[in-house]
């Protein structure tokens, strides 16, 4: 097994091969978070699993990303109502 002395260049190196211009290996970490959240991991276990030592961390920077999904459900919600409504002869509000 081989030590990576340099992870940032490693990774820089992958960003690269990939076609990724711009990257940090934090966007890894977040994303993990985000998906922990989207496939509906408790608040707590992702608290636990990141490190976080409170749940104000992992509101600050990763529940934000929640608000967005519920403001999108919100619109996609009414998109919906609104197409059965016409369906079914009923003016939309």
């Amino acid at each position: 097994m081989k030590i990576v002395n340099n992870l940032g260049r490693q990774f820089d190196k992958i960003l690269k091969k990939a076609g990724i211009k711009k990257g940090t290996i934090q966007d890894i970490r977040r994303t993990a978070i985000t998906m922990w959240f989207a496939n509906g991991m408790s608040e707590y276990d992702v608290m636990v699993l990141s490190g976080h030592s409170s749940f104000a961390t992992t509101h600050e920077f990763y529940l934000a990303v929640a608000d967005d999904w519920v403001d999108r459900a919100r619109v996609a919600t009414t998109q919906g109502l609104r197409q059965k409504m016409v369906h079914f002869g009923v003016h939309p509000f």
